[in-house]
């Protein structure tokens, strides 16, 4: 089933000057001529985990330029938020801007990182819904900015996933980021598994195998997860009727997670564990989201990140600056532990809520 949105429907060819097919956009280059270049972009942080942030050390290494050899930043775009998705506009108005303000979680101290190009090693995006930035693809190209897109595709119900795109739309729009660029720059993300009783290794198995077919030459990885019953996740959890969603002992996991990963060597797919080493086994690898070796290969000529700074227990990542914002995300997904179900009750921010409006406005 083709997509109907214009945005994915109307692109053009790989690596041609306008990124996207929406309304003026093929006559402009860009959707919004009108957006602002100048402005706050603000976003103050309410985290459960660690943050990179908090070192000095890894924030004294923002200072080095790219162009020198030394290490500078890569940004997170975004695990707290769905930016691509929600605040492609903000996201612009801050890459022109050529840096971003926000609030140190735990000091309460406001940071900034630049995003001018050399001080940037390169851009991770994660995202369930890459359409709306797909427009702003050449001009994040034009400036020098290197990309790799998260794409998270689970073809779970809309009890859980109650604002994603359809399989197919999410499917053709990976498919053009992925040859647009890469296989390799683009990730497939199955996750969270969720278990309940009526979705369970049977349930996944079958997904996996057909997500993984209309996937097939377009990804090099998978990147894998249960779901984490945090207090919030739980309760959000808790108040479904139609299923009741529970986590399964560590050996039904491993089990899983060994068929899967036989599934994804038949799609010629390589399977990473996220957050969860107790699955790591033959045929499923530790992962490392924001990955330093991944990174250097897609781009060579940019300095080698080699600090690994987890934001959890488990966690693989390599030092980065995540810009986005719990509570803002908009696709409402009750498993998920950085979900804004209500944006302006559930905040505790009103200056966070506001800016995520303006935000929204203006993408």
């Amino acid at each position: 089933m083709k997509a109907t949105s214009p945005c994915v429907a109307g692109l053009r060819s790989p690596r041609s000057r306008v990124g996207g097919g929406c309304e003026n956009a093929s006559r402009t280059g860009h959707p919004h001529p009108a957006l602002p270049r100048q402005g706050g972009g603000k976003f103050i942080l309410s985290s459960p985990f660690r943050d990179c942030e908090t070192d000095s050390k890894a924030l004294a290494l923002h200072e080095n330029q790219c162009n020198s050899g030394e290490n500078c930043w890569i940004i997170s775009a975004s695990r707290r938020s769905d930016i691509p998705a929600f605040f492609p506009g903000w996201l612009m108005e801050r890459i022109r801007a050529g840096e971003v303000e926000y609030r140190n979680p735990f000091g309460g101290q406001t940071q900034r990182v630049s995003l001018r190009p050399e001080k940037v090693h390169s851009i991770v995006f994660w995202s369930k819904d890459y359409r709306p930035l797909l427009p702003h693809l050449s001009e994040l190209e034009a400036g020098g900015y290197r990309l790799s897109f998260h794409f998270t595709i689970t073809g779970l119900p809309r009890l859980l996933e109650p604002n994603v795109p359809e399989t197919e739309v999410a499917v053709e729009t990976f498919s053009y980021l992925s040859q647009r660029f890469s296989p390799k720059h683009a990730i497939w993300r199955f996750d969270p598994i969720v278990f309940s009783s009526g979705m369970e290794e049977g349930y996944y198995l079958e997904q996996f195998a057909r997500l993984g077919k209309m996937l097939r030459g377009k990804t090099r990885r998978c990147y894998f997860s249960f779901v984490n019953f945090y207090a919030k996740v739980k309760k959000n959890l808790a108040g479904l009727q139609e299923m009741k969603c529970y986590d399964p002992p560590l050996e039904r996991k491993r089990q899983l997670a060994a068929r899967l990963a036989e599934i994804a060597a038949d799609m010629g797919m390589e399977l990473f564990s996220c957050c969860a080493d107790a699955l790591i086994q033959p045929g499923v690898k530790k992962g490392h989201c924001i990955g330093g070796e991944l990174l250097a290969e897609l781009f060579p000529e940019r300095p080698r990140v080699s600090e690994i700074h987890p934001t959890r227990d488990d966690c693989g990542c390599y030092a980065s600056r995540d810009i986005g914002t719990y509570g803002t995300c908009r696709h409402g997904c009750l498993y998920c532990y950085a979900t804004g179900l209500h944006l302006k009750g559930r905040l505790g921010n009103r200056f966070t809520a506001e800016r995520a409006e303006t935000a929204e406005k203006s993408s």
